[in-house]
């Protein structure tokens, strides 16, 4: 379109279309990339990335940029410290009885995932599920034996416990376990993201903290030996995950009725706008309910020029 074949790349932020933009210009980004990637693999080694969160440190900045890190860049640093965090030992083994429910109708104490839960925790060893092996078909985190049922856990029967445990938590109503709840769009059945599944906010307790920190143990053996764990989570569970903040975008993608909310919020640029709809300091919550978002805020009206704030609230 009209522009000149430039290496500079602020002269193509235009174009809507990657064959649109000059090769020269393609060619000198692509430089700089690799040139930035070079540095980049050799620092990584000596930064301290537990800092990323600090504006002054070099951690900091390998974060903001780490979308223009290759992939073979950051997965030689990951592997690294999978290897070094690592347990040496022996990897535990479970027997478990899955019974001759189905996993949604299973009763809090039956399911795999509270077995698996009171294996980890009577265990002498206290095993992490840092430790890996190797027995057949793929990596295993605990060898498995279901009562009842033949066979010797060459890796399948592992895998096959991971998928009991994941339609547990995603079984119709949270479930029994009432740790993971069908998002809004899924319970409302509307929008987009109708197959993603969110922590439930409700029953905060030391027992709740402890079941979903093995949840975080099982997405870590997941990773280590490789298997895929078929939990649909949101994009604003594994930015927490990983330290990222979320953003109301990430929000609105799973609630409709939000995104809705929030774009009449945004729509409002006028205070004559903003009193034909007034609102208060309370928000419907990922379980429907209405929670303030203050002390007194379910009757405390949001005046205009606070909207941003109640946006971001």
């Amino acid at each position: 379109g009209g522009k000149e074949a430039s290496g500079n790349w602020a002269n193509c932020t235009g174009y809507w279309r990657l064959g649109d933009i000059p090769q020269a210009a393609l060619r000198a980004r692509f430089a700089i990339l690799k040139a930035l990637n070079k540095l980049a693999a050799s620092a990584l080694p000596l930064v301290n990335l537990s800092l990323y969160r600090r504006k002054d440190t070099l951690a900091y900045l390998l974060a903001r940029c780490k979308g223009r890190l290759f992939p073979s860049t950051k997965d030689a640093l990951f592997v690294k410290s999978l290897d070094l965090t690592k347990d040496p030992g022996e990897i535990p083994e479970f027997t478990m009885n899955r019974g001759t429910s189905v996993a949604e109708q299973r009763k809090r104490d039956k399911t795999v995932f509270m077995q698996v839960l009171r294996l980890l925790n009577s265990d002498a060893r206290k095993p992490t599920l840092r430790a890996v092996d190797k027995r057949g078909s793929g990596k295993q985190s605990w060898v498995t034996t279901f009562q009842g049922e033949g066979g010797s856990d060459l890796g399948g029967l592992f895998r096959d416990s991971l998928r009991e445990i994941c339609a547990e938590l995603q079984a119709p109503g949270g479930g029994t376990l009432q740790l993971l709840i069908e998002c809004p769009n899924q319970r409302l059945a509307m929008g987009a993201n109708q197959d993603k599944w969110v922590p439930n906010p409700s029953g905060k307790s030391a027992q709740r903290a402890t079941e979903y920190r093995v949840i975080g143990a099982l997405l870590g053996a997941s990773i280590r030996t490789q298997s895929a764990i078929e939990l649909d989570l949101p994009p604003f569970v594994w930015k927490a995950l990983v330290g990222e903040a979320g953003t109301v975008e990430d929000m609105v993608a799973i609630d409709e009725v939000l995104s809705k909310e929030v774009q009449s919020i945004r729509a409002a640029t006028t205070r004559e706008a903003w009193a034909a709809r007034p609102r208060t300091w309370r928000v419907r919550s990922i379980t429907g309910r209405t929670v303030p978002l203050r002390p007194g805020g379910l009757d405390a009206p949001v005046a205009f020029e606070h909207k941003g704030q109640y946006l971001e609230e």
